[in-house]
């Protein structure tokens, strides 16, 4: 996200789930005031005025973020799919001769 703080992002994600300024100052041990000034500085960073669309924002991200991670999972699947498949060819080829050999 767009050069926020560590102290921003902290509190952009709390508004993420619901929680009042005063939640956020409660939990972060921080006086209400000094919450809202976060919110404040975090909002224009983002270019938004209201907490849904900081909220929004974040879970855009959070979205994307998740696309990405699923998109790049898939991409080493892929990659791996000719290993799996000689590995398949082969754990086959031993389970036949271990069979043929049980015949013996």
């Amino acid at each position: 996200m767009t050069d926020l703080t560590p102290r921003e992002l902290e509190i952009l994600s709390l508004i993420a789930e619901g929680k009042t300024t005063a939640e956020i100052a409660e939990q972060l041990f921080i006086e209400p005031v000094t919450a809202a000034s976060h919110c404040t500085n975090a909002y224009a960073k983002l270019g938004v005025h209201s907490r849904l669309a900081a909220a929004t924002y974040v879970w855009q991200q959070r979205i994307a973020q998740a696309q990405a991670e699923t998109e790049c999972v898939r991409q080493q699947i892929a990659a791996a799919q000719p290993e799996f498949a000689a590995l398949a060819f082969y754990l086959k080829r031993a389970v036949d001769l271990m069979e043929k050999l049980g015949d013996l």
